[in-house]
């Protein structure tokens, strides 16, 4: 994950485990919806309302080895708790208020809450989402820092 800041000349590369943007989340927790590359998932239980998905990490890149998540029938997370190498529960994510974000359902409300310092939580609020056709040549370092 890189980031650019017009006033750095080199793109700056972000771990996955730091704060986003001084927030609960880490830009993990923020920025990688898609887990299929960096876990192995399986459906623990399923019932009317949707199934509970154990993910775990193939390798130890990631800033958790383990996510439990609920997921609702109409494929949209409801939760998911994060696990450090430990198993300890760390954090917890509750998405809510769907709305249709460029012809899409989708979750605009996510807070996450720190289990490692009591109090501590996060919102983000998606106001609006577009979708586009981005090459991937433009997510590389190199073409960050033109």
């Amino acid at each position: 994950m890189w980031m650019s800041v017009p006033s750095v000349s080199k793109p700056v590369r972000l771990s996955g485990k730091d704060s986003f943007m001084g927030t609960s989340f880490t830009n993990d927790d923020a920025m990688n919806m898609d887990k299929s590359d960096d876990y192995d998932s399986v459906i623990v239980a399923s019932d009317e309302a949707g199934w509970d998905i154990v993910m775990t990490a193939k390798n130890e890149s990631v800033p958790y080895p383990r996510i439990e998540a609920r997921i609702d029938r109409n494929y949209l997370p409801l939760r998911q708790s994060f696990f450090v190498r430990s198993g300890k529960l760390s954090r917890k994510v509750e998405y809510s208020e769907v709305r249709t974000f460029d012809g899409r359902d989708r979750p605009s409300v996510m807070i996450i809450t720190d289990l490692m310092s009591p109090g501590d939580s996060s919102k983000i609020v998606f106001e609006s989402i577009k979708s586009d056709t981005i090459s991937a040549s433009r997510f590389t370092s190199a073409s960050l820092s033109k």
